[in-house]
């Protein structure tokens, strides 16, 4: 393995390719699924929010959603988390300059 390698338990990771498990899986996320637990938060701005989400998913591009798993989210939350996701889409396809 080589030194450059982001150290993760379990496996490493890089820009080209992740190992995990034995496996090399060109092209392929290093996680499945990436838990935002917003339990017992009740209120946030969409400045947070949007610095948490936006940019991930304007840098990763439309998989991201089905990466990102929000839980705990009551309303306001659910609100601010959808519209940070469309802001990252947004920037993704070029409608909006940031």
């Amino acid at each position: 393995m080589p030194a450059s390698g982001l150290s993760q338990p379990g496996g490493w990771a890089t820009r080209e390719f992740c190992w995990k498990g034995g496996v090399e899986t060109r092209n392929r996320p290093f996680c499945e699924k990436v838990v935002i637990d917003f339990t017992d938060v009740r209120t946030a701005n969409s400045s947070f929010v949007n610095a948490l989400i936006a940019g991930v998913v304007e840098r990763h591009g439309r998989d991201v959603p089905k990466i990102l798993v929000f839980k705990g989210c009551n309303p306001v939350i659910r609100v601010l988390v959808d519209g940070a996701i469309a802001l990252g889409l947004q920037k993704t396809e070029g409608r909006i300059d940031a």
